[in-house]
Protein backbone atom coordinates (compact mmCIF):
# COMPACT_ATOMS: atom_id res chain seq x y z
CA UNK A 1 0.00 0.00 0.00
CA UNK A 2 1.90 2.99 -1.28
CA UNK A 3 -0.10 5.43 0.84
CA UNK A 4 1.06 3.78 4.10
CA UNK A 5 4.62 4.78 4.94
CA UNK A 6 6.60 1.78 6.18
CA UNK A 7 7.70 3.68 9.30
CA UNK A 8 4.24 5.08 10.03
CA UNK A 9 3.09 4.41 13.61
CA UNK A 10 -0.21 3.26 12.12
CA UNK A 11 1.58 0.15 10.86
CA UNK A 12 2.22 -0.83 14.47
CA UNK A 13 -1.44 -0.75 15.51
CA UNK A 14 -3.45 -3.96 15.63
CA UNK A 15 -6.41 -2.79 13.56
CA UNK A 16 -9.33 -5.04 12.64
CA UNK A 17 -13.02 -4.76 11.77
CA UNK A 18 -16.30 -5.99 13.12
CA UNK A 19 -19.60 -5.83 11.27
CA UNK A 20 -23.14 -4.86 12.23
CA UNK A 21 -26.12 -5.99 10.15
CA UNK A 22 -28.54 -3.60 8.48
CA UNK A 23 -32.06 -4.99 8.22
CA UNK A 24 -34.86 -4.49 5.72
CA UNK A 25 -37.74 -3.66 8.05
CA UNK A 26 -40.35 -4.82 5.55
CA UNK A 27 -39.21 -8.45 5.67
CA UNK A 28 -36.61 -8.58 8.50
CA UNK A 29 -33.88 -9.78 6.14
CA UNK A 30 -30.24 -8.66 6.23
CA UNK A 31 -29.43 -6.38 3.29
CA UNK A 32 -25.87 -5.52 4.27
CA UNK A 33 -23.28 -4.82 6.94
CA UNK A 34 -21.52 -1.74 8.23
CA UNK A 35 -17.79 -2.23 8.78
CA UNK A 36 -16.62 -0.79 12.11
CA UNK A 37 -12.94 -0.28 12.88
CA UNK A 38 -11.41 -1.55 16.12
CA UNK A 39 -7.93 -1.34 17.65
CA UNK A 40 -6.57 -3.19 20.67
CA UNK A 41 -4.26 -0.28 21.51
CA UNK A 42 -6.94 2.43 21.23
CA UNK A 43 -10.38 0.85 21.81
CA UNK A 44 -12.42 4.00 21.13
CA UNK A 45 -12.60 4.58 17.33
CA UNK A 46 -13.23 8.32 17.75
CA UNK A 47 -10.10 8.65 19.88
CA UNK A 48 -8.18 6.56 17.36
CA UNK A 49 -9.12 8.78 14.41
CA UNK A 50 -8.62 11.99 16.40
CA UNK A 51 -5.12 10.84 17.35
CA UNK A 52 -4.38 10.09 13.68
CA UNK A 53 -5.73 13.53 12.70
CA UNK A 54 -3.58 15.26 15.31
CA UNK A 55 -0.50 13.49 13.95
CA UNK A 56 -1.35 14.23 10.31
CA UNK A 57 -2.12 10.58 9.60
CA UNK A 58 -5.90 10.61 9.14
CA UNK A 59 -5.74 9.84 5.41
CA UNK A 60 -3.30 6.98 6.02
CA UNK A 61 -5.49 5.46 8.71
CA UNK A 62 -8.69 5.88 6.71
CA UNK A 63 -7.22 4.20 3.63
CA UNK A 64 -5.79 1.35 5.72
CA UNK A 65 -9.20 0.91 7.35
CA UNK A 66 -10.91 0.80 3.95
CA UNK A 67 -8.58 -1.92 2.66
CA UNK A 68 -8.85 -4.05 5.78
CA UNK A 69 -12.64 -3.68 5.87
CA UNK A 70 -12.93 -4.86 2.25
CA UNK A 71 -10.51 -7.74 2.74
CA UNK A 72 -12.22 -8.93 5.92
CA UNK A 73 -15.66 -8.66 4.33
CA UNK A 74 -14.57 -10.73 1.34
CA UNK A 75 -12.87 -13.35 3.52
CA UNK A 76 -15.67 -13.73 6.07
CA UNK A 77 -18.44 -14.05 3.52
CA UNK A 78 -17.21 -17.67 3.34
CA UNK A 79 -19.32 -19.68 0.92
CA UNK A 80 -21.77 -16.85 0.37
CA UNK A 81 -21.35 -14.70 -2.71
CA UNK A 82 -20.17 -11.27 -1.42
CA UNK A 83 -22.49 -9.57 -3.89
CA UNK A 84 -25.44 -11.00 -1.92
CA UNK A 85 -24.78 -8.32 0.71
CA UNK A 86 -23.99 -4.63 0.66
CA UNK A 87 -20.87 -3.39 2.43
CA UNK A 88 -21.21 -0.02 4.16
CA UNK A 89 -17.84 1.74 4.59
CA UNK A 90 -17.27 4.93 6.58
CA UNK A 91 -14.99 7.42 4.81
CA UNK A 92 -14.02 10.87 6.06
CA UNK A 93 -14.88 13.82 3.78
CA UNK A 94 -11.23 14.93 3.87
CA UNK A 95 -10.22 11.48 2.60
CA UNK A 96 -12.74 11.72 -0.24
CA UNK A 97 -11.21 15.08 -1.16
CA UNK A 98 -7.61 13.83 -1.14
CA UNK A 99 -5.93 14.11 -4.53
CA UNK A 100 -4.97 10.43 -4.64
CA UNK A 101 -8.11 8.96 -3.06
CA UNK A 102 -10.07 8.00 -6.17
CA UNK A 103 -7.33 6.02 -7.90
CA UNK A 104 -6.22 4.33 -4.67
CA UNK A 105 -9.78 3.48 -3.65
CA UNK A 106 -10.57 1.97 -7.05
CA UNK A 107 -7.36 -0.05 -6.88
CA UNK A 108 -8.34 -1.49 -3.49
CA UNK A 109 -11.81 -2.52 -4.64
CA UNK A 110 -10.45 -4.13 -7.81
CA UNK A 111 -7.67 -6.00 -5.96
CA UNK A 112 -10.10 -7.34 -3.37
CA UNK A 113 -12.52 -8.17 -6.23
CA UNK A 114 -15.68 -6.53 -4.90
CA UNK A 115 -18.42 -5.01 -7.04
CA UNK A 116 -18.66 -1.22 -7.04
CA UNK A 117 -22.46 -1.49 -7.01
CA UNK A 118 -22.43 -3.43 -3.72
CA UNK A 119 -20.54 -0.80 -1.75
CA UNK A 120 -22.13 2.11 0.09
CA UNK A 121 -19.82 4.95 1.07
CA UNK A 122 -20.96 6.48 4.35
CA UNK A 123 -19.99 10.13 4.72
CA UNK A 124 -19.82 11.46 8.23
CA UNK A 125 -21.28 14.95 8.30
CA UNK A 126 -19.33 16.27 11.29
CA UNK A 127 -16.00 16.89 9.57
CA UNK A 128 -15.53 20.21 7.78
CA UNK A 129 -13.96 20.14 4.32
CA UNK A 130 -14.02 21.70 0.86
CA UNK A 131 -17.69 21.17 0.03
CA UNK A 132 -17.29 21.91 -3.69
CA UNK A 133 -14.49 19.38 -4.12
CA UNK A 134 -16.40 16.87 -2.01
CA UNK A 135 -19.46 17.22 -4.23
CA UNK A 136 -17.35 16.82 -7.38
CA UNK A 137 -15.60 13.69 -6.09
CA UNK A 138 -18.86 12.13 -4.92
CA UNK A 139 -20.29 12.56 -8.41
CA UNK A 140 -17.25 10.77 -9.83
CA UNK A 141 -17.77 7.83 -7.47
CA UNK A 142 -21.47 7.63 -8.28
CA UNK A 143 -20.75 7.54 -12.01
CA UNK A 144 -18.86 4.24 -11.68
CA UNK A 145 -21.53 2.61 -9.51
CA UNK A 146 -20.80 3.33 -5.86
CA UNK A 147 -23.73 4.34 -3.67
CA UNK A 148 -23.59 7.20 -1.19
CA UNK A 149 -25.06 7.44 2.30
CA UNK A 150 -25.23 10.51 4.51
CA UNK A 151 -24.42 9.36 8.03
CA UNK A 152 -25.58 10.58 11.47
CA UNK A 153 -28.35 12.87 10.24
CA UNK A 154 -29.65 15.00 13.07
CA UNK A 155 -26.38 14.93 15.03
CA UNK A 156 -24.92 18.42 15.27
CA UNK A 157 -24.43 20.80 12.37
CA UNK A 158 -24.46 19.39 8.87
CA UNK A 159 -21.81 20.26 6.31
CA UNK A 160 -24.34 19.50 3.60
CA UNK A 161 -26.65 22.44 4.22
CA UNK A 162 -24.84 24.72 1.77
CA UNK A 163 -24.97 22.45 -1.26
CA UNK A 164 -27.26 19.73 -2.50
CA UNK A 165 -25.65 16.30 -2.63
CA UNK A 166 -27.71 13.62 -4.29
CA UNK A 167 -27.58 10.54 -2.12
CA UNK A 168 -28.95 7.02 -2.22
CA UNK A 169 -29.30 6.41 1.52
CA UNK A 170 -29.81 8.63 4.57
CA UNK A 171 -28.88 7.30 8.02
CA UNK A 172 -30.59 8.93 11.00
CA UNK A 173 -28.48 9.19 14.16
CA UNK A 174 -29.07 6.62 16.90
CA UNK A 175 -30.27 9.34 19.31
CA UNK A 176 -33.63 9.36 17.53
CA UNK A 177 -34.18 5.63 18.01
CA UNK A 178 -33.87 5.77 21.80
CA UNK A 179 -37.30 5.67 23.46
CA UNK A 180 -38.88 6.27 20.08
CA UNK A 181 -42.11 4.64 21.19
CA UNK A 182 -42.81 7.36 23.77
CA UNK A 183 -41.05 10.42 22.30
CA UNK A 184 -43.36 12.33 19.96
CA UNK A 185 -40.68 14.93 19.11
CA UNK A 186 -38.37 12.24 17.78
CA UNK A 187 -41.19 10.80 15.69
CA UNK A 188 -41.86 14.24 14.20
CA UNK A 189 -38.17 14.76 13.45
CA UNK A 190 -37.92 11.40 11.68
CA UNK A 191 -41.02 12.20 9.65
CA UNK A 192 -39.55 15.57 8.65
CA UNK A 193 -36.31 13.89 7.56
CA UNK A 194 -38.22 11.39 5.46
CA UNK A 195 -40.29 14.14 3.86
CA UNK A 196 -37.17 16.15 3.03
CA UNK A 197 -35.79 13.37 0.82
CA UNK A 198 -37.30 12.08 -2.39
CA UNK A 199 -39.24 8.82 -2.37
CA UNK A 200 -36.37 6.87 -3.93
CA UNK A 201 -33.97 7.61 -1.05
CA UNK A 202 -33.73 4.78 1.47
CA UNK A 203 -33.82 5.74 5.15
CA UNK A 204 -31.86 3.85 7.82
CA UNK A 205 -32.57 4.37 11.53
CA UNK A 206 -29.50 3.55 13.59
CA UNK A 207 -29.46 2.52 17.25
CA UNK A 208 -32.65 0.45 17.42
CA UNK A 209 -32.38 -1.53 20.65
CA UNK A 210 -35.91 -2.72 21.54
CA UNK A 211 -38.79 -4.50 19.86
CA UNK A 212 -41.09 -1.57 20.68
CA UNK A 213 -38.86 1.00 18.98
CA UNK A 214 -38.45 -1.32 15.99
CA UNK A 215 -42.23 -1.57 15.72
CA UNK A 216 -42.59 2.23 15.72
CA UNK A 217 -39.86 2.54 13.09
CA UNK A 218 -41.84 0.19 10.86
CA UNK A 219 -45.02 2.20 11.47
CA UNK A 220 -43.20 5.38 10.43
CA UNK A 221 -42.26 3.74 7.13
CA UNK A 222 -38.52 3.59 7.71
CA UNK A 223 -36.91 1.26 5.20
CA UNK A 224 -33.91 -0.14 7.07
CA UNK A 225 -32.90 -0.60 10.71
CA UNK A 226 -29.60 -1.02 12.50
CA UNK A 227 -28.80 -1.53 16.18
CA UNK A 228 -28.34 -3.98 19.04
CA UNK A 229 -31.88 -5.28 18.60
CA UNK A 230 -30.78 -6.90 15.34
CA UNK A 231 -27.22 -7.74 16.34
CA UNK A 232 -24.17 -6.38 18.10
CA UNK A 233 -21.04 -5.71 16.03
CA UNK A 234 -19.06 -8.87 15.51
CA UNK A 235 -17.73 -11.33 12.96
CA UNK A 236 -19.72 -11.87 9.78
CA UNK A 237 -19.68 -15.56 10.69
CA UNK A 238 -22.16 -14.75 13.46
CA UNK A 239 -24.72 -13.53 10.94
CA UNK A 240 -24.22 -15.47 7.72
Amino acid sequence: MAYINEISPIKKLNIFHVFQPIINLSNDEIIGFEALIRSEEIPNPEVLFQKAKNEGLLYELDMLSIRLACETFKKECLQEEPSAFTLFINIFPSTLCHQHFYEEFIKIIEEVALDFQNIVIEINEKEKTNIYRLHKNIQQLKQVGFRIALDDLGKGNSIFNSIEIETHIAKIDRFYAMNLKTDSKKKLFIQSIMESFSANIFIVLEGIETEEDCHVAKQLGIHYGQGYYFGRPGSLKNFI
